[in-house]
């Protein structure tokens, strides 16, 4: 029989196996860490989808001023490119949209070639008597550079709805009238005619008409696709639904991809994550909406992007939106 020389010493056995008590010990420290690693890597995804939201931003900045190069002016929110019905007429971001890499989405809208004009209808329609079938809808189609990856309403304005969600809006002190109020009002016979519209919606402004500074006027926001109302629908003082289609010809109400329009002044101020935006939520489809939570990101009309506070004034909201009456409200606080 073989003897341990050394019995004062154990002899060595197999790997000990964990107790309960060890493994749940072991579970714990395994859960803690995923709990203070998990809010690191949202917000490291949030921070690139914020980059890429301002990425889109500067895109629309420089196709905004490279039309302007082109026209004179800025494109309108609503109507024809030149004053003198002439060009081709639409949306805001439908007259962007050769501006942003999408020139072949822009010229499957060409009515025809003796018109020698572009129209948006959403749909085939007769313009004077002729139509042709490349005029064709942009119902539930996603343009890349027009989508903010956080805006969670968007997709579900491409499922539902005919029209095409976008997250970004114009700000109508540029690119419609300031003359006038805006009123809600629709097409004439389903052609397009957008002569109930003007001129309180089709702007031509200039960059020597910003008085204000480009570098202190907005040009840009956010805003959600889908936007719900104050209440149910119908219901006293309840707001209609609204959202921001960014290709939507037929009516100028609260669907249009605008802020700085319908409620102008210091309420006119963006809303921080309006939550839930859907029927019965706080989201007000006649402001801008920013789905990064406390900060806005806008581009200016110098073509340069920042983000906003959330806690920004409302009075400072309104002057950045203004081109022409800023004075020196700046000198109150930083934004």
């Amino acid at each position: 029989m073989h003897r341990n020389p050394h019995p004062s010493i154990v002899e060595a056995r197999g790997p000990r196996a964990f107790t309960l008590v060890e493994l749940l010990v072991v579970i714990t420290i395994i859960g803690i860490l995923i709990a203070l690693l998990l809010p690191a890597v949202q917000a490291a995804r949030e921070a690139a989808r914020k980059a890429q939201c301002m990425n889109h931003m500067k895109q629309l900045g420089l196709g905004a001023h490279n039309f302007c190069n082109t026209e004179g002016h800025f494109p309108p929110q609503l109507g024809w490119t030149r004053r003198n019905k002439t060009g081709d007429v639409g949306v805001l971001f439908f007259h962007l949209l050769p501006y942003v890499e999408q020139q072949a989405l822009f010229d499957q809208t060409l009515v025809t070639q003796t018109q020698g004009h572009r129209i948006y209808c959403g749909t085939i329609q007769r313009i004077g008597g002729q139509h042709d079938e490349r005029l064709s809808t942009f119902g539930g189609m996603d343009v890349s550079t027009y989508i903010c990856p956080t805006d969670d309403s968007q997709p579900i304005v491409a499922k539902w709805w005919g029209w095409s969600g976008g997250c970004y809006a114009g700000n109508f002190q540029i690119f419609g009238v300031r003359t006038q109020t805006p009123i809600q009002g629709s097409s004439v016979g389903g052609t397009c005619n957008v002569g109930t519209w003007q001129p309180r919606w089709e702007g031509s402004t200039k960059m020597n008409d910003i008085k204000d500074g480009s570098s202190h006027t907005l040009m840009f926001a956010e805003k959600f696709a889908n936007c719900g109302a104050t209440g149910p629908w119908g219901s006293p003082g309840a707001q209609p639904y609204g959202g921001n289609f960014w290709a939507k010809w037929d009516d100028t109400d609260y669907y249009q991809a605008t802020f700085a329009c319908y409620t102008t002044g210091a309420s006119s101020r963006f809303q921080d994550v309006p939550t839930p935006w859907t029927h019965d939520g706080p989201c007000n489809p006649t402001l801008a909406q920013t789905p990064h939570a406390g900060s806005m990101n806008v581009a200016y009309a110098d073509g340069s992007c920042n983000t906003l506070s959330s806690s920004l004034s409302g009075k400072i909201w309104w002057a950045i939106c203004t081109i022409d009456d800023a004075k020196n409200v700046f000198s109150e606080t930083t934004y």
